[in-house]
């Protein structure tokens, strides 16, 4: 993992121990060589320096490892980071990096600490006393979209399968499957569009995807966005299973048709046409069909609101209706959305609602 197009000449004349220099995508290729799991689990290990900083009632707080293993599980989903030191002396593929910075003299080179941290996570102003390569891995897609196991772990860094998101109760859907979220056959422009934007001509973002594209894929540069975007359609087809759900009942349909019509009609229209760039058509959308229902379970009873951005600066919104919607009511609004105007998603039982509310 050599630097590519790095003058390390120049760095020592003009940068080392004189003033900061950001390195843009310094590697041809990445691959995170350690993933949060695998970190929390070195954590968890005596012997391994490691410590965990949350935020408290009005301050940060600081735990020392090893932890036991049940109190990441504990964690809420914002404000804590953990840090790990040396992990280049447990990780070959860690170790791995400090080779292309060889141009320093060893004596000056200590080790390796590897963080991961939550939205809102940090470890307050502080200042280090020593030189320091900061390393940016990619954590985004994988942290949410990663399929997931029976105790909520991902499967790999590069598993981009799907899954529902711990503690929030968001379906992060598979960015390779055509039929959840896969944009392979998207124009690449509209790819860039959506992170950069949170809308574009066929989409909009909600959610947990709304505060990454608010919060950082906004300011990707444009080249970014393309890399990004050329990544993930580059990404191997896949196809989710689907467990077969029996359909709603007559009488569901109808009281969920009646909803529909006092409800939702006036924006999303008799049809489920919407209207473009406002109200996002219901009719033929993938993410209404999902075989998970999760994401629009939140919607209907919290209301959906894409994030405000440079290209978008006043999004429209979705009212929550949780006050007006009890779990009857919005199991039958949505088994109603989900079956109508050619859609061919499943049932949403009632007892599904009351799991993601």
């Amino acid at each position: 993992m050599q630097l590519h197009d790095f003058d390390t000449g120049a760095f020592l004349r003009d940068y080392w121990q004189k003033r900061p220099l950001l390195i843009r995508n310094p590697w041809q290729s990445w691959r995170n060589p350690i993933d949060p799991d695998e970190l929390a689990g070195l954590a968890c290990e005596e012997g391994v320096e490691s410590r965990l900083i949350s935020r408290g009632n009005e301050a940060l707080e600081a735990e020392d490892g090893p932890f036991p293993e049940t109190r990441f599980g504990k964690l809420g989903p914002t404000s804590w980071t953990l840090l790990v030191q040396a992990v280049d002396h447990h990780v070959p593929e860690v170790a791995a990096l400090i080779e292309p910075f060889r141009f320093v003299p060893n004596w000056r080179i200590d080790d390796v600490m590897v963080s991961t941290a939550s939205d809102g996570g940090g470890v307050g102003a502080h200042f280090d006393h020593y030189d320091v390569f900061l390393v940016q891995g990619l954590g985004h897609c994988n942290a949410c979209h990663g399929s997931r196991n029976a105790l909520g772990a991902t499967g790999g860094t590069l598993d981009l399968g799907g899954g529902l998101i711990p503690m929030q109760n968001w379906y992060a859907p598979s960015l390779s499957d055509p039929h959840e979220a896969g944009v392979a056959e998207w124009p690449q422009q509209q790819v860039a569009d959506l992170l950069k934007n949170g809308v574009n001509a066929q989409a909009s973002v909600l959610g947990p995807m709304a505060e990454v594209v608010g919060r950082s894929t906004q300011h990707l540069s444009d080249a970014d966005l393309r890399a990004v975007a050329t990544y993930l359609q580059g990404l191997p087809p896949t196809r989710s299973e689907r467990v077969t759900q029996p359909a709603a009942d007559s009488v569901a349909l109808d009281r969920g048709a009646k909803l529909y019509a006092q409800h939702c009609a006036d924006c999303h229209g008799d049809k489920g046409e919407g209207v473009a760039g406002v109200y996002p058509a219901l009719a033929g959308n993938r993410a209404v069909t999902l075989a998970s229902p999760a994401n629009l379970v939140r919607v209907v009873l919290e209301g959906g609101f894409a994030p405000s951005t440079a290209g978008n600066p006043r999004p429209y919104g979705m009212p929550p209706f949780a006050t007006v919607l009890d779990s009857a009511d919005t199991a039958a609004v949505l088994s109603y959305v989900r079956s109508a105007w050619g859609n061919q998603g499943a049932a949403v039982p009632e007892i599904e609602v009351n799991r993601y509310r």
